[in-house]
């Protein structure tokens, strides 16, 4: 792998703090169906330090046998209300006799808060067999509302001298209700709510990236998902601190929509690595269902890929005689059976605009533009931290089927009004 996975910020998905985690102590005990259950809690006795853990994780009860882990949450959930957030991190590790299925049913119940595939704690996270990656999961909402509206876990108590002890985990800006860096078929139906879907490349098939050579080779592999939305409702989710600049009717609440552009009008983003080798590829299907919110795509085209073609190993001639190396980054979104969508449609890719060392956010001077001597100007670093209008290689949006919403309102070669 390379190191690119721990050089690009899309969306903020460390915790403030360190989180410690506190596993099952009998596997038989996490089906939570039926329950009210928190993933946040509070801990200062003989047994834990004084902190806030976290308890969220899902996973399989057959620890030993082929689990590194047993995770918190039995990953069959019914009639149950969950407060915070649920992770799929360790949910299929990848060992070599493991019969686990890679899925997760969420039935008849509430997600008040969200889903994600990071790992919540920090650099703290062990255990987990590096062929988990390339294992797809399998995602089903059957009835069920996550409402990506659970912003902090907060603990207000006193120690035993009177003084107070306080923590705040801030968990807003995340990502939506489903945010997941992992290949994923994705089910939504019978009358479920889902607020915000946030999909991500965290992982590839490397190239063997030199095409001189016989040995070259261009991976086939496709970073697939597929969403399918039946009977349903996506709407926008929320990456705002609801507590402090939202309330139910402002935009920043998630599940409403502003119809401007802001990333808590985003109802579904896919977002392709640009340091990937691999092409990311997400299909969605909704039928008799209700999007409301943006449709994000993000890409900028692969790492391999050679838009003016590259010279191939099998002659000598230095001529640019291929079609450039990777497969193409696309999503297609298709609406059926009286569906509706309130949103835009919007091509982005990210770029690179300054220089963070310390990662406060602020950019620093690293260029001297006028010859004076003193540092005037940033410059890039290596690290994506924004996004533009339109794909690195093109703001064309190539195919509108016939009957689109559109007609005036796309970007294309035929079309003179945007």
């Amino acid at each position: 792998m390379h190191s690119w996975k721990k050089k690009l910020v899309v969306s903020q998905l460390a915790l403030a703090c360190t989180l410690a985690i506190t596993s099952q102590a009998n596997a038989t005990t996490n089906d939570i169906s039926g329950t009210t259950y928190n993933t946040f809690h509070h801990y200062n006795d003989a047994t834990y330090a004084d902190d806030v853990y976290y308890d969220g994780y899902v996973g399989w009860n057959n620890y030993a046998t082929d689990s590194y882990y047993n995770g918190d949450i039995y990953p069959v959930i019914n009639n149950a209300r969950v407060n915070g957030v649920i992770s799929t991190y360790y949910l299929d590790d990848g060992v070599t006799t493991n019969t686990n299925a890679n899925s997760l049913t969420i039935k008849n119940s509430t997600i008040h808060g969200m889903i994600t595939s990071a790992c919540l704690e920090g650099t703290d996270c062990v255990n987990r067999d590096t062929g988990y990656v390339y294992d797809r999961l399998a995602l089903t909402v059957d009835n069920s509302t996550i409402d990506d509206n659970y912003e902090h876990y907060t603990y207000n108590g006193t120690y035993t001298d009177g003084t107070a002890d306080t923590h705040v985990v801030d968990v807003y800006g995340m990502g939506t209700a489903i945010t997941l860096d992992q290949e994923v078929d994705l089910s939504i139906v019978n009358n479920s709510h889902v607020a915000g879907i946030t999909l991500t490349q965290g992982y590839e098939w490397e190239d063997i990236d030199d095409n001189t050579v016989s040995t070259g080779v261009n991976s086939s592999e496709v970073f697939n998902n597929t969403i399918n939305v039946v009977d349903s409702t996506v709407t926008s989710g929320s990456l705002s601190d609801e507590g402090t600049s939202g309330w139910f009717g402002n935009t920043n609440n998630a599940s409403d929509y502003s119809g401007s552009y802001t990333a808590d009008d985003i109802a579904i983003a896919a977002i392709a690595h640009p340091y990937a080798d691999n092409a990311m590829q997400t299909t969605v299907n909704l039928s008799n269902s209700t999007l409301m919110g943006d449709v994000v795509f993000s890409s900028n085209f692969d790492e391999n890929f050679f838009p003016n073609g590259a010279d191939s190993y099998r002659d000598t001639d230095a001529d640019l005689d291929t079609n450039g190396w990777d497969g193409t980054d696309r999503m297609d979104v298709t609406l059926n059976n009286g569906s509706k969508w309130v949103g835009a449609a919007m091509s982005v890719h990210m770029t690179d605009t300054g220089t963070d060392a310390d990662g406060d956010g602020v950019f620093e001077y690293t260029v001297d533009t006028n010859g004076d001597g003193i540092l005037d100007a940033t410059s890039p670093d290596g690290v994506y931290d924004s996004y533009a209008v339109g794909t690195e290689a093109t703001a064309t949006l190539i195919d509108i089927a016939a009957n689109s919403l559109w007609p005036l309102s796309t970007v294309g070669v035929d079309n003179i009004y945007t």
